[in-house]
This record gives C-alpha cells, structure tokens and sequence, in this order.
C-alpha cells in the first residue's frame, strides 16, 4: 500500500512541475492506473486515486495530439463502463473514430446496459454484415493483385475461401460466382467469362435472404431485411455499365453474345 500511495504521489508531482505535457501526464495516468488495480490500498482511497485518474485523462483526452488523445478517449470510456456510468462511457465512444480504434464491443456492452441486450444485439449485426462486406470486399481486391502478379494458385484458392464466405456469413449468393469471374476477366478469358456472367446474373435476380441467417435474424422486420428482393436489378445495370467503361473488360466489348444476355435482363 504505501508504495503505491508514495509512486502515486511522485506522479501528481511530476504533473505539477509539467503540466502541459500530455504525453507524460497520459503515460503516468497509465501507469498507475494499471497499478491501481493491483495494489491493496483500501476502498476509499481507490476511489479518490481512480477520480484523480479520470481528471488526468480527461485532460488529456483534449490534447493536440492526436495519438495522445484517441487513447485517452478510449481509456476514459473503458474507465466509465467499468465505473457502470454508461451515459459518460457513451460520450466518449462516440468520440472514437472507428478508423482509429473499433469500440463495436465496447459500444455493444453500453448499448446492452442502456436499452437492452436486443437492442444491442440489433447493433452487432449491422456492425457484422459492415465488417463481412468489407471483407468480402479485400478479398475481391486481392484476387486481383494475386492475379496480377502471377500467384494464380494463390488467387483461385482465394477464390474457394471467398466463395466459402458467402454461405457461412449468409451473404447474397451472386457473391460466390464474382471471385471466379474476377480470374477469368484477368486472364481474358472470353468464354468463361460468359459463362460466369450467365451465372451472375442469374443469382442477382434471387433475393438475398439475409433475414434467414442466424447472424442477421433480428433485420426481419427492417426496411434493409425487407428490400433485398428489388437489388438485383441496379445490380445488373451496374455491371452493364462497368464492362461498358472499364478498361479491363475492352476485350469483351462488342461480343453479340454478351449483348444479348444484358438486353435480356435489361428489358
């Protein structure tokens, strides 16, 4: 106890003879904040230590310094949910840009004390469906980069794992035709190409039943989990027009057969 209480004191020293450098004051913060926890100082002092903490860091949490005030947001808030003050956990939260740091879990356990575990719930699977589409996404992406840079193995197994993906995250089923066309666009392959774009279009026109997923079950009565069935269409005159526009489909422009099956659906 007294070590503590003596290492805790040569902090707030430390602070007063630098009060503006946010960067110490947020590493002392740190640190005793991770020693608070373990030491054997009684209730009543743990408190007055842990409120002074909170008053460090909320100094910091306004510091120029970005990197300096993004992990003192995200400590505060992890201090208040610990403290079961979620109304002041979720100011802060909110603060978080998600491109910095992902508070999903932690927004996740505020919501589920604030409104209810539903309510949170619902979150979680936006947040889900956000984070697989993305992933989806790259997977895309780096189908194309293997394929550019000659690891064609690589990007068909890419491809297996991607079309795996579809099913076990219950996403639209076109999803899994799309990595096999990407190769073949590659690798100009005009028949296949066809052929995959038949299949494209085929699965665009089945409504995506993300509703019937166990990840996404509580969208049943949204406007998201109710509209799947009218996507396919703006689906197949984006992809009319990117073939159109795109450099990498020149070699399938003008091919009667393709124009064919896009009239057919166009129509």
């Amino acid at each position: 106890m007294d070590s503590f209480i003596k290492a805790f004191e040569m902090g707030k020293n430390k602070i007063k003879e630098y009060p503006h450098c946010d960067s110490l004051i947020y590493s002392i913060a740190t640190v005793l904040n991770a020693a608070l926890t373990l030491s054997d100082v009684d209730d009543e002092k743990k408190l007055e230590c842990n409120n002074v903490i909170v008053e460090w860091l909320e100094r910091t949490a306004e510091s120029p310094n970005e990197k300096v005030r993004i992990s003192s947001i995200f400590m505060l808030a992890a201090k208040y949910i610990q403290m079961e003050k979620y109304k002041e956990a979720n100011i802060f939260l909110d603060k978080i840009p998600d491109t910095v740091i992902d508070a999903t879990i932690m927004k996740t356990n505020v919501l589920a004390h604030q409104e209810g575990t539903d309510i949170a719930a619902f979150f979680l699977e936006g947040k889900l469906m956000q984070t697989v589409t993305n992933i989806q996404s790259y997977l895309y992406k780096l189908i194309e980069m293997e394929e550019e840079t000659g690891n064609h193995c690589k990007a068909e197994e890419i491809a297996e794992i991607t079309e795996h993906m579809v099913s076990l995250f219950g996403l639209w089923d076109y999803g899994k035709v799309v990595p096999y066309l990407l190769i073949a666009v590659y690798r100009k392959d005009v028949e296949k190409c066809i052929q995959l774009i038949k299949e494209v279009l085929m699965e665009s026109q089945k409504s995506w039943k993300m509703v019937e997923s166990p990840l996404y079950y509580r969208y049943a009565d949204t406007v998201q989990g109710k509209s799947s069935s009218g996507v396919g269409n703006n689906f197949v005159r984006a992809l009319a027009t990117e073939i159109e526009n795109k450099e990498e489909y020149e070699f399938l422009k003008g091919n009667k057969e393709l124009e064919a099956i896009f009239a057919q659906y166009l129509k």
